[in-house]
């Protein structure tokens, strides 16, 4: 369903923007008027606007341009020399009669005449984008443009996830509950493992690292994803600045990477001294929308009394932030990082209504006293994965008062075995997913 511009016969074009959760496509259906179609991620329905109303569109979108021009000379015997001789660009106004071009388009000969095509993003405050194709040379070509295509570019939503890691640690984790020893909170210290992976067979494993999978006692749970996430080599990758996969980096090359949820992620180092570098790794995607990932662990909180020396913290990142215009924060948490995550948004909150909480979602969150039962009112969702069944108190999560969903797992995974667990980090990328096309719908509607 191409749209037809001015020179009857001579060109044609479509446009489509890749948006995530949001999908537009422009076609018309008599001459020179213009229908937006706009499907969400999770209906098939469609509702037209009319051409006044622009679509919008955020400036961290591709937008896909398609067209068909026929050159005014029939030369079949070379379809190449088509080409030669014209020229496609798109061009931008932002509302004052203005044109600039935005970027030139490919040019494929075919039977039908010359198709063309372009992948670009609109900068905020763009209004309209149309084609221009010129066919010949110097002063003496004719010009083709197509209608304006009505649209608003807005700046994309600025939204921040933490994954945060538990682990071994010296300290409570300075919110309810004593101070004290912890050990083994989220992963062990040990540099190798035998871990063997479970399928839905019925046996259950152990590494005898304390993960373990049972999946008799799994009821509810996707039978394929019974497994540990990671191969035996990764299971106990718990240095985040390793030449290892560690399973929250998993997880967050998962979101950076596979529907360009992210545009960065970063990942904070245990420092040994105070004069090395905040970030061990920075991985981007050019691709992706705006969305900044930081990876991390218990130590990176200001409520880690014993942290190391000059240690950046999920608190300082909060600041900056704050200071870049805020915006909306994520968080998935394992172990004892939840309880340092939990002290931060319920007793030590500082940022007011400048970020928000959109999702927290808990991964048997526990500390030296033992479960974290609560989180207060400021994640407006708030996801549980518990279990337990550990001898070590400190090792057993629990219900959490504000939970929109949990999921007990007790018997099915071990503690260590929770954060690994396929199932968990499925049902986890798919809230993320979620919460990000919440927050960019509303946004899209301000």
């Amino acid at each position: 369903m191409p749209i037809r511009v001015t020179g009857p016969g001579k060109f044609r074009h479509s446009a489509h923007a890749e948006q995530f959760g949001v999908i537009f496509r422009v076609s018309t259906r008599i001459p020179n008027s213009t229908d937006y179609w706009i499907q969400t991620h999770t209906s098939s329905d469609f509702f037209s606007t009319g051409p006044t109303q622009p679509v919008v569109i955020f400036d961290d979108e591709d937008v896909l341009l398609d067209g068909m021009y026929r050159t005014s000379s029939n030369i079949g015997f070379l379809p190449w020399l088509k080409t030669i001789g014209v020229r496609a660009v798109v061009e931008v106004t932002i509302g004052d009669g203005v044109w600039s071009e935005v970027t030139a388009m490919s040019k494929t000969p075919s039977d039908r005449g010359i198709a063309l095509a372009a992948r670009f993003r609109l900068q905020p405050g763009a209004t309209a984008f149309r084609v221009r194709v010129t066919e010949g040379f110097w002063r003496f070509g004719t010009s083709y443009e197509s209608p304006p295509l009505q649209v608003h570019v807005k700046r994309a939503p600025a939204i921040l996830t933490f994954i945060a890691m538990g682990g071994s640690s010296s300290i409570g984790s300075g919110s309810s509950g004593p101070s004290g020893a912890s050990v083994g909170s989220g992963g062990s210290g040990s540099s190798s493992s035998s871990s063997s992976t479970s399928g839905s067979s019925g046996s259950s494993s152990s590494s005898g690292d304390g993960i373990t999978v049972d999946p008799t006692k799994c009821g509810g749970v996707d039978p394929t994803l019974i497994q540990e996430l990671m191969q035996p080599n990764n299971v106990q990758c718990n240095n985040l600045c390793a030449g290892c996969v560690n399973f929250i980096e998993h997880l967050g090359l998962r979101v950076l990477e596979e529907e360009s949820l992210a545009s960065v992620l970063d990942t904070l180092r245990h420092k040994e001294n105070a004069s090395e570098e905040d970030f061990c790794t920075r991985r981007t995607n050019p691709n992706g929308i705006s969305h900044r990932i930081v990876l991390g662990k218990w130590e990176n909180s200001e409520h880690e009394l014993l942290r190391p020396a000059g240690i950046k913290t999920f608190e300082s990142i909060l600041d900056e932030f704050e200071q870049d215009g805020g915006g909306t924060l994520l968080i998935v948490a394992n172990s004892l990082a939840g309880a340092k995550l939990q002290a931060t948004i319920t007793y030590n909150w500082r940022w007011e209504n400048n970020i928000d909480i959109a999702l927290f979602v808990a991964w048997d969150i526990t500390h030296t006293g033992g479960a974290i039962g609560w989180l207060g009112s400021r994640p407006a969702r708030v996801v549980n994965f518990f279990q337990t069944g550990n001898l070590l108190w400190f090792q057993n999560g629990g219900p959490i008062s504000e939970a929109d969903v949990e999921t007990d797992l007790t018997g099915c995974f071990s503690h260590n075995a929770l954060a690994r667990s396929a199932f968990v980090h499925e049902e986890t990328y798919n809230e993320v997913r979620e919460a990000l096309a919440r927050i960019r719908a509303v946004a899209r509607d301000e």
